[in-house]
């Protein structure tokens, strides 16, 4: 357990911390684990790894524009175990309808506030698979209200569950092949590998 205990050098009487975890042998550096908390494995190649990696690869938001390629990739993480909650960002007409969705689509409780500030703090104590991970599905993105601080917002989130070792992303589908999403959590969302290139997005 932690606490405080002390010396006695001639008349003066010095103090530390006991330390509150164990050390590692011989570093004085604290134990924080005993296994790694990585969701992923690094030991593929980078080719070889599963749609998780790949959707969380560059960013945790991946957009999508062809429909049957943001079906498929929800499919299959649901054969996965992933959880998958699915949103038509056009069903919202104002804020309140968004959050109000996300409250019942994730799990929170009623008195969860309606604005960003209490869904960014909500977001860090909804259920997170350990074994598989959680993907919010949003079609029509562009059409949610501030979609930029909404998914600057999901964005931070994946970032604070990577640090339990829990997947969190977001599949992001737009009608816009040429959508220029916004930076969130400090990286730019990636178009999925099936349209990464121009070319397969109808330009």
């Amino acid at each position: 357990a932690s606490g405080i205990e002390g010396e006695r050098y001639g008349s003066h009487f010095r103090f530390r911390l006991k330390p509150a975890m164990p050390l590692l042998p011989q570093s004085g550096i604290p134990r924080l684990r005993s296994h790694p908390v990585a969701p992923f494995r690094i030991d593929r190649d980078e080719l070889e790894h599963d749609l998780p990696w790949r959707l969380m690869q560059n960013s945790p938001v991946t957009l999508y524009w062809r429909r049957e390629c943001f079906e498929a990739d929800i499919r299959e993480l649901r054969e996965r175990g992933f959880v998958v909650p699915s949103f038509d960002c056009g069903d919202w007409t104002d804020e309140f309808a968004l959050h109000e969705a996300l409250r019942l689509g994730l799990g929170m409780p009623d008195y969860t506030g309606r604005n960003f500030d209490a869904l960014n703090d909500s977001l860090s104590e909804i259920e997170v698979p350990e074994e598989s991970g959680l993907m919010v599905a949003l079609d029509n993105v562009t059409a949610a209200p501030r979609a930029d601080v909404f998914l600057d917002v999901l964005a931070n989130a994946s970032r604070w569950w990577l640090l339990f070792g829990r997947i969190f992303g977001v599949l992001a589908r737009t009608d816009d092949p040429d959508y220029q999403a916004p930076i969130v959590g400090a990286m730019r969302p990636h178009w999925n590998g099936r349209e990464r290139l121009d070319a397969n997005r109808g330009k």
